[in-house]
């Protein structure tokens, strides 16, 4: 009898082992299909974005603002890029804007004409953030949509839309950016405002000042005030991934 009880509790606890691994493979296989799903979906979103964008590539700024309506003064603003790529966007139906950073950059002379600003750095809230709770770590790890917009080689003041491209930043720069923000972070701690790392450090990002003038200001965790300063993305870092 003892053997046969032994011989049962080892079938009932073999159907147990064998349902809860049950469990584990249908969780993974579903967590498989949903990054499938995911893949597929921004694949196609991908496809959308590039057959819209075919209509408008190689026409000018003041082409793409007349044909697309977009309302500027007789100043033309500096985010007039921005505009048009919102409008092109909105053209699109079902586009999952979540998925996407959307940026327009201006080439010239094998280089960016300008640095990518991301979000401001507030000095008092990033000594209690973690890294991977933060908007530029959550911005950094999504597919980024570039618009190019490259000088007409007629008119050096004139940009035209030459293409669209999409990058996402890798998992080896993605750790450099981390090593660089707790830096950031631990310069505030230390009230050290001089000591930021900048464009002339020539790494692939660096802080710089981000706001409307001087008296533009934060306040800071020592109870002074600073400039509003942003994260960036180096020009020349963004041009050698693109091209």
């Amino acid at each position: 009898m003892g053997k046969n009880k032994n011989h049962k509790w080892l079938n009932d606890n073999c159907i147990y082992d064998k349902k809860a691994k049950n469990k584990t493979n249908i969780s993974i296989l579903k967590d498989h299909n949903y990054a499938k799903m995911e893949s597929l979906n921004l694949t196609f979103q991908k496809q959308l974005i590039e057959n819209c964008f075919k209509n408008y590539l190689n026409k000018s700024q003041s082409q793409l603002i007349n044909e697309l309506g977009v309302q500027v003064n007789s100043n033309v603003p500096k985010n007039v890029n921005n505009l048009i790529i919102k409008k092109i966007i909105n053209q699109i139906p079902d586009f999952q804007k979540e998925h996407f950073v959307i940026k327009s950059i201006r080439t010239q002379s094998n280089n960016l004409k300008e640095s990518l600003s991301f979000n401001q750095i507030n000095y008092c809230e990033i000594l209690n953030e973690n890294w991977e709770d933060t908007a530029l770590y959550k911005t950094l790890n999504k597919e980024f949509l570039f618009a190019v917009f490259t000088m007409d080689p007629n008119n050096k003041d004139a940009f035209l839309l030459s293409k669209v491209l999409f990058w996402k930043m890798n998992s080896y720069d993605l750790e450099f950016v981390y090593r660089f923000w707790e830096h950031t972070k631990e310069t505030i701690k230390k009230g050290e405002y001089d000591n930021f790392i900048t464009l002339k450090n020539d790494f692939i990002c660096h802080v710089r000042t981000k706001g409307k003038n001087n008296q533009d200001v934060l306040i800071t965790p020592q109870n002074t005030f600073q400039p509003k300063r942003s994260f960036w993305l180096n020009a020349k870092y963004i041009y050698n991934q693109l091209f």
